[in-house]
């Protein structure tokens, strides 16, 4: 039994209009992810600040962008290396923020205030507090705009 021939080119117009169809439905026209309103402050944006340790005097200069969708929060710093370079996390409505640093997944907070439209500061312990030393020295990222 022969399979009857498709005269290819008889469709071949509806056949591009209907791809050209789906295409188009499947990409929409810019209905991609939609950002939510920022919970808390809008601190989306460039930053300038610099990263130290509150037991040393050397501090580093750096730039940072941050992008906020509803209560999440991503920052990326333009450190060269090791920690404070990424983040991601969350921010409550008051600005209080809780973000993991993605060199080392260690916990960072805005434990020197919550954020602001102008201020970001976040910092993570570099030893937990202890019985002997119940406030010991932290690394920070502190931006402002």
């Amino acid at each position: 039994m022969k399979c009857p021939e498709f005269p290819a080119g008889r469709y071949a117009g509806l056949l591009a209009v209907l791809v050209v169809a789906a295409l188009a439905l499947g990409c929409g026209s810019g209905s991609g992810h939609k950002r939510s309103p920022p919970v808390g402050p809008n601190i989306t944006g460039r930053w300038n600040g610099e990263y130290f340790r509150t037991d040393r005097s050397s501090r580093t200069a750096l730039t940072a962008t941050i992008r906020q969708d509803g209560d999440a929060i991503w920052i990326n710093t333009s450190k060269a290396e090791g920690r404070a370079r990424s983040f991601t996390g969350t921010m409550d409505e008051d600005g209080e923020m809780s973000l993991t640093d993605a060199y080392d997944g260690q916990h960072w907070t805005s434990e020197y205030g919550p954020a602001t439209t102008n201020r970001v500061v976040i910092g993570d312990y570099v030893e937990r507090p202890s019985m002997e030393d119940p406030d010991p020295a932290s690394y920070v990222l502190s931006l402002q705009r």
